[in-house]
């Protein structure tokens, strides 16, 4: 009992890492501009209307592109739960 307590324990702490390092401190729905409670077609078309403005081939600024890399990771971050769910 302990042990799968223990392994519980790493599990979860191992989804809040993963999801750190995909968002870094920024919060992936904010990142989007939709809400907690978005569903799968509001998360996709927040999406593509970020990479189309943030595309680096649309726009050559540097820092666009690091906004588009964190778009991208945070649409791949709330779309898996609703893949596979």
């Amino acid at each position: 009992m302990v042990r799968a307590t223990f392994l519980y324990c790493c599990l979860l702490l191992l989804l809040r890492c993963s999801y750190a390092i995909y968002c870094d401190e920024d919060d992936c729905y904010d990142l989007l501009g939709v809400s907690q409670t978005a569903n799968s077609s509001e998360i996709k078309k927040a999406y593509y209307k970020l990479s189309l403005k943030h595309h680096p081939d649309k726009n050559p600024d540097p820092e666009s592109r690091k906004i588009f890399v964190k778009v991208a990771n945070a649409y791949e971050v709330l779309i898996s739960p609703i893949l596979f769910s």
